[in-house]
This record gives C-alpha cells, structure tokens and sequence, in this order.
C-alpha cells in the first residue's frame, strides 16, 4: 500500500510549478544542503493536509464561500511572495517594512517551503476525494489508508530532493547571471500561479489543481 501511494504521489509531480521551482532554484543558487529544509517544510505541510483531509476540515474548506476565501488570501499571498522574489533579486528592498517578508528572507528556506505549500490548503479537499474513492473501491483499512497516505507524503520528499540534487549539479556551471534570471522566472511563476488559483472555476479541487499549484 506504501508503494501504491508513492506511484500515485509521483504521478502529481509530472506538472511543474512554484514549488518545483523553487526547490531547483534554491539548490542551485545556494547549494543542496540549504534547499533541505525547504523540502522538509513542503513535506511536512503535505502531511497536514494529508492528515486533515480525513477530518470534517476537508468539509468546511469545500463549502464555497470559504472557498473563495481561501483562493483570495492564497493569491494575495503568492502574488506578494512573487513580487517579494523579483523585488529581492534585483535589489530593489520594496518590501522592507513589511516584517512578515522579512520572515521569508533568501535563506530562510524552511519559512518559505511553508509559505509556498500552505498558500493552496484546497488540496485537502483532493485528498479527501481520493481517499474516500479508494475506500468505496477498496475497501481499506485504516491500516491500509495510513500506509497509502505515508507514501503520497514519501512522493513529495523524493521527488523534490532529486530536483535539488539535480539543481546541485548544475550550481558549479550556471552563471550567476542566469541564476538571477532564474529567480526572477521563479517569481513570475509565482505570481502566475497566485492568479490562476483565484481564477479557477471553483469546482472542487482536482488531480491538476493539485499539481499545477504546487509542484
């Protein structure tokens, strides 16, 4: 069952988006070892979701006018962060008064892992969905629920630490100019991102919802 969640997880990971992203920037700007609490944030931010998408949590955030809520504050969120980015990069300190910003700084890649994956909690109303569909399916155990759950969690964990490894490699021949580059399509990606989760058609949060907002 762990290994039937894996597969499942790391078919999510096939879209690419903000987290993915970032993760590959982070790595090859500042090295693998830095990027590591930036995917340990992610991770354990799955975890949660993952955890309370079996809980009546998942209930109360389908409801549309929390919904919409939530789409509102993701978005003003990975808007800010994005333009917080670019901003940054460039040298521009437009956000300096800004303390909750300052929290999220270059370097503190945990405060960002959180941040990024926190911003889009309609994944808990996937999960919620793709676990009762198993169950009526299956008819799982808790056991077997738990075991699947690990490995949709595990997914997250691999796959970013080998978009970190692979941004690792690369650091000692990327140009510093493309690294600025880099961060500067990170932001915008960000920022597109943020737009897209506030636009989207509230019909439930689907398979790509999921993998387009957060990998």
């Amino acid at each position: 069952m762990f290994f039937k969640g894996l597969k499942f997880g790391m078919l999510l990971q096939i879209a690419i988006g903000p987290v993915c992203l970032m993760a590959f920037n982070a790595s090859s700007t500042y090295g693998f070892l830095i990027t590591v609490p930036f995917i340990l944030a992610v991770t354990l931010v799955d975890a949660a979701f993952v955890a309370f998408s079996c809980t009546s949590v998942a209930v109360l955030i389908n409801k549309s006018k929390v919904k919409r809520a939530i789409k509102i504050i993701g978005c003003t969120v990975l808007v800010l962060f994005g333009v917080y980015i670019i901003t940054a990069t460039l040298g521009i300190k437009l956000f300096s008064s800004i303390k909750a910003l300052e929290i999220i700084s270059a370097k503190n890649m945990f405060a960002q892992g959180i941040v990024l994956t926190i911003a889009n909690p309609l994944t808990i109303v996937f999960w919620s969905g793709v676990f009762a569909a198993q169950i009526a399916q299956n008819n799982w155990q808790k056991k077997q629920i738990a075991l699947f759950a690990s490995g949709c969690v595990a997914s997250t964990l691999l796959f970013l630490t080998l978009i970190a490894v692979l941004g690792s490699i690369t650091k000692s021949f990327l140009a510093q100019d493309f690294i600025k580059i880099l961060n500067i399509a990170v932001g915008i990606a960000v920022i597109i991102f943020g737009i897209r989760l506030l636009t989207k058609k509230e019909s439930g949060a689907s398979k790509s919802d999921i993998s387009e907002i957060k990998y």
